[in-house]
């Protein structure tokens, strides 16, 4: 009877002590840890291989390993690996590579970066940590202890430093020691185990491919480690991902030209959409026709099918939203998608879209103006057959998705095919348009296409990501101390183009098919950025400023009511004002105070103005002329010491020069007799002497010293359509007007003359751009007449036609530009009874995508300082911002 006892309190024991092991209270001896006790259970990140040397040897083979190489958190694993490899590589005693499971966790390891913990998990090799650092060829160790466990600091041979530790069958490895540590601390408090998370255990108990790395993703987590990069007023967003998700799992396969993924995903237990739209059946991406109407500069997308909109709605909705019931419910099929388009202005609420697909679209448009009636219709109007109308709704999205997710406040729409658009910005939803009109829609992009043929597309949850379009989003989010790491980074992560992934409901989670489409070269074309509307007609072409204080591009602009504009980048007014009159200049940006503050210089007929970018007159401006002007004037700091001097012709015939002041300018007070002139003054230096031309309407160039004086003067009898334009090169050094029948004066500086006739066309009314259209560094002869556009350069030393080309109807305007990261400049044209714009490149072919609409002269930039070039344009009452291919 004690026998029976004994075992029974024998087998009570030991099932106590099971329980105990289980629920992670005791440990028991000879049981092997997992490694993924020894992660701290604040890991936002955790990355598993079975067998690194096998996965190295797959990533080898694809064609996208060298870009693959830079991305930073892959950078980062590389460069550990070389250390792991020089420990416990297949070099060494114990090959531990070889032998082991290795586990790494992404950690925060400052306020501005991250590092990785390893652990690796020897299937059979017990090792003597203490010895074998001995072993190591030119490894010096210093040892300390922390929580009873001996903790080794390595300086090796190769520069690099690192911590390590042993744990029972566990061998911890990291680059800072404390790192290490955290994970002893771990390793001896297993009631914060990452094993007792039961969402966690349901991620890592199916295994993949040997060779497959499998990426563990903690939603609870993941809004602290992107807090270290993320601005202050971005951290709160962050934080809804704690309440979308728990733990996610892709097992990713690495294949020639595509990563493709499997795994799972187990949304926040109290997130009602995503907990309803599991109970639908499951529904495919491929059968809608939503890529018929989205807009091909989409940066993300979540679509969503339902087997049945109006059950979900009747699970998911609180009892309060009697108007959604009653104005949407009756006309909304089975698909929703929220989309963001590539934000170009640092509002990206601007480009959030709801869009909605509809069993009836005049039902729709019936109910939609029930509900206008109801809650107040602010605006409507016509826009390329659309109409465009704007409700009062501050809770559009909220019977959906609750407050976290409404983004769409009092939002425009419109009907586009079978689907209802809605959107916060007048622009975007116009752009939405313009790029439906004239197919640039996903399903009409070679690159979507190309991604689409092989992307999941099973399941009613439906993620896509366009990496190229999605630079301003990051940017919106990042700190900007970090910016240029952002803009360096991104160039390599763009290269990964599309990313899609699906997710299928199953009972308790859902299923997910991922698909990474690489791309050492991405296509796109061009397409509109963004547009500013103005009060009027765009009157003059936008220029382009540079703000040295923030570092970002800035444009200005008039329109024909003569109100200037100041725009930032993504089009948003800075400074609306009202002005005397056309402004005639360019607007000159300068430090009037030598502050570092920066103020706009331009002129009227009747003023002389200056002001600072909050529209605020300074010093005594704005100057009154005595004589109407004629000509823009020309600003000049001689000396680069931001002592300005600028100088305008009025119709009295003379020019008159000024002081930063404004007061007059000695020797130019007036310089009398110049005759009509409607060019700019042209300014440049030349071996520390200044030169200053004037070219009259009856075709007199007047040459002056800094001081006003005369160096010469020539006589061409003919009249010009351009402005004098000079070259610097040497004993070349020129002076270069080209008169209405296509008749170039080359001047030199001590008056010199010679001639070149430009054929071209009938050489009548003849344009002309004098530019380094070859990229040789040496100016060429660009002419225009009528319908005619010819170029002339000089090879070697014979002058010969660089190339021809003929327009369908005349051309107003002919103009040089700059791109980024070419080293030609290219000719462009203007149009301004077809409104169109044209670009060619050095051999007379048209840029990509021209001609575009355009009502004025454009410049071209690096607006975003990301590489990207953008052209800027008027277009009727608005400014186009194009991102050019």
């Amino acid at each position: 009877m004690k026998l029976k006892k004994i075992f029974l309190l024998l087998f009570v024991l030991i099932l106590f002590i099971t329980v105990l092991h289980k629920w992670g209270y005791i440990r028991l001896p000879f049981v092997e840890i997992s490694a993924f006790e020894a992660i701290p259970n604040t890991s936002p990140i955790i990355v598993e291989m079975d067998h690194y040397y096998d996965l190295e040897r797959k990533i080898e083979g694809a064609d996208y390993k060298d870009d693959l190489a830079k991305l930073y958190p892959i950078k980062k694993l590389k460069e550990d690996f070389e250390s792991l490899d020089y420990l416990f590589g297949s070099n060494t005693e114990l090959n531990l590579l070889n032998e082991s499971r290795l586990t790494a966790a992404l950690q925060s390891s400052g306020s501005k970066d991250v590092n990785y913990l390893y652990v690796l998990s020897p299937y059979e090799t017990d090792i003597e940590l203490a010895k074998y650092i001995e072993t190591i060829d030119g490894a010096r160790s210093e040892k300390s202890v922390y929580l009873n466990q001996d903790v080794f600091q390595l300086d090796l041979e190769n520069g690099k430093t690192v911590s390590i530790s042993k744990f029972r069958n566990l061998i911890l490895v990291a680059r800072f020691s404390f790192l290490v540590e955290d994970a002893i601390k771990q390793l001896k408090n297993r009631t914060t185990c990452l094993c007792m998370d039961a969402y966690f255990k349901k991620a890592i108990k199916e295994k993949g491919e040997p060779s497959n790395l499998k990426v563990l993703t903690n939603f609870q987590t993941l809004p602290d480690l992107l807090s270290i990069y993320a601005k202050s007023d971005s951290k709160e967003t962050l934080q809804i991902l704690k309440r979308f998700g728990q733990w996610s799992r892709l097992d990713l396969d690495f294949k020639k030209d595509v990563v493709e993924s499997t795994g799972a995903f187990w949304a926040f237990q109290k997130n009602a959409l995503l907990s309803q739209l599991k109970q639908q059946k499951v529904n495919e991406f491929e059968r809608s026709k939503m890529a018929e109407v989205m807009p091909d500069n989409i940066a993300l997308m979540t679509w969503m099918g339902f087997d049945d909109f109006d059950e979900f709605y009747e699970d998911i909705a609180s009892e309060t939203e009697s108007a959604f019931e009653r104005y949407f419910l009756p006309w909304i099929d089975n698909e929703l998608t929220f989309a963001i388009t590539e934000p170009f202005s640092s509002n990206i609420d601007a480009d959030n879209f709801l869009v909605l697909r509809s069993i009836d679209t005049d039902l729709s448009k019936h109910y939609l103006e029930k509900f206008a009636e109801r809650s107040g219709e602010l605006e409507s109007w016509e826009y390329m057959t659309y109409t465009i109308k704007r409700i009062l709704s501050d809770d559009l999205l909220k019977p959906i998705v609750g407050n976290e997710l409404n983004t769409i406040k009092n939002p425009f729409y419109t009907v586009i095919g079978d689907y209802v658009v809605f959107c916060n910005s007048r622009q975007a939803l116009e752009i939405w348009i313009d790029k439906y009109v004239a197919g640039q829609t996903l399903s009409k992009d070679v690159s979507f296409l190309r991604f689409n043929l092989k992307a999941p597309k099973a399941g009613n949850l439906f993620f896509y990501v366009n990496t190229t379009s999605i630079l301003q989003l990051l940017r919106s989010f990042t700190k900007e101390e970090l910016t240029t790491q952002l803009d360096r980074e991104f160039q390599i992560f763009k290269k990964i183009g599309q990313i899609g992934v699906a997710f299928e409901p199953t009972a308790r989670s859902f299923n997910t098919l991922g698909h990474f489409q690489f791309s050492s070269k991405t296509y796109s074309r061009t397409s509109i950025g963004w547009k500013a509307h103005l009060a009027d007609n765009v009157a003059i072409a936008p220029v382009v400023l540079k703000n040295e204080n923030t570092n970002q591009f800035e444009i200005a602009v008039q329109d024909e009511s003569n109100n200037f504009y100041l725009l930032d980048r993504g089009g948003n007014v800075l400074l609306e004002k009202k002005l005397d009159g056309r402004i005639l200049s360019t607007i000159y940006q300068l430090d009037y105070y030598k502050n570092g503050n920066e103020q706009l210089l331009f002129n009227t007929a009747d003023k002389i103005y200056l002001m600072d970018k909050k529209g605020k007159s300074i010093s005594n401006f704005p100057i009154n002329l005595q004589s109407p002007a004629t000509n823009g004037l020309t600003l000049v700091d001689f000396d680069n010491e931001k002592d300005y001097a600028y100088f305008l012709a009025c119709e009295n015939s003379n020019v008159y020069g000024f002081q930063k002041s404004g007061r007059p300018l000695s020797g130019w007070n007036p310089k009398a007799g110049m005759g009509k002139v409607h060019f700019p003054l042209l300014h440049f230096q030349k071996d520390d002497n200044d030169y200053l031309s004037v070219l009259n309407r009856w075709g007199d160039l007047h040459v002056m010293k800094r001081n006003g004086s005369k160096r010469f003067t020539k006589r061409f009898d003919n009249k010009f359509n351009s402005p004098p334009s000079f070259e610097l090169n040497g004993k070349s050094s020129r002076i270069v007007v080209t008169d209405l029948n296509g008749k170039a004066y080359v001047v030199n500086l001590d008056g010199g003359l010679f001639k070149l006739n430009l054929d071209v066309g009938a050489k009548e009314d003849v344009h002309f751009v004098f530019a380094d259209i070859g990229g040789d560094k040496r100016k060429d002869y660009a002419v225009l007449s009528q319908k005619d556009l010819s170029a002339y350069y000089y090879k070697e030393k014979t002058f010969t036609k660089l190339y021809d080309y003929q327009f369908e109807q005349p051309q107003d305007a002919l103009f040089y530009v700059e791109l980024s990261g070419q080293t030609k400049e290219m000719v462009g044209t203007l149009d301004r009874a077809k409104k169109q714009i044209y670009l060619f490149n050095d051999r007379g072919e048209l840029y990509y995508d021209f001609p575009m609409a355009g009502t004025t002269t454009f410049d071209v930039v690096n607006l975003f300082n990301d590489g990207e070039n953008v052209l800027l344009v008027g277009f009727e009452n608005s400014v186009y911002a194009y991102k050019l291919r």
